[in-house]
């Protein structure tokens, strides 16, 4: 986050959105442009050509804070405008810039959740070694994207819907939607069964107080 820090922002604003950011080239040096419906939200395209998000604000006792909302392509610019909107939430509330990056930095992906489901939950007698067997399966197909048949392996490739590292808070309806329809891709069934089953271990995160930012 340092090296964002280190140069001063233009004062560039656009009505950001997924095809503006995908035609924008990189340069010679690092450049960002900010958004005209959410301030404070930028996009920043690195020399390499990565682009990533940003929120930058100011608290009620001006101190500054820039926090990293996540890679385009693994959050689209919907996503980053809800979670902007989060922390600018937080901000008016008179939380410190320290405060929010623990906050934010303490809230579980769906990986980490769906392990802590797998290690403590999915157990007999309530689910059968079959059933058992079965969501693991799914867990490592479709969350993990780990499995050697050769049609899976050519969807992981072309798709940039990588849950597995998604925060929660990340997971938005609009979002599943895009997962679930490309699992629906290969089966419908299938997709029906996985957004369910993730509904089930997203409802025990929050039993546990494991969703920090819901």
């Amino acid at each position: 986050m340092t090296e964002v820090k280190k140069k001063k922002l233009a004062d560039r604003r656009t009505l950001l959105s997924n095809r503006l950011i995908e035609s924008l080239k990189p340069k010679n040096v690092r450049y960002s442009i900010g958004d005209s419906e959410v301030i404070g939200l930028r996009i920043f395209v690195f020399e390499g050509g990565q682009k990533t998000f940003y929120y930058s604000y100011t608290t009620k006792d001006k101190k500054k804070g820039l926090e990293k909302l996540g890679l385009f392509g693994s959050v689209n610019v919907k996503e980053a405008r809800n979670t902007a909107k989060k922390i600018a939430t937080e901000v008016m509330n008179g939380r410190s810039p320290i405060e929010i990056r623990i906050s934010k930095s303490g809230e579980l992906t769906v990986a980490e959740l769906v392990k802590a489901f797998l290690d403590r939950a999915l157990k007999a007698p309530r689910y059968k070694p079959s059933t058992q067997k079965k969501w693991r399966t799914n867990v490592a197909s479709w969350i993990y994207q780990e499995s050697n048949d050769p049609i899976l392996r050519a969807m992981y490739a072309k798709t940039k819907l990588k849950i597995a590292n998604k925060k929660l808070s990340e997971c938005t309806k609009d979002f599943m939607k895009e997962w679930h329809a490309w699992i629906g891709t290969k089966t419908e069934s299938q997709a029906n069964a996985l957004v369910e089953m993730l509904s089930v271990i997203f409802n025990w995160g929050i039993e546990q107080k494991f969703w920090m930012w819901y």
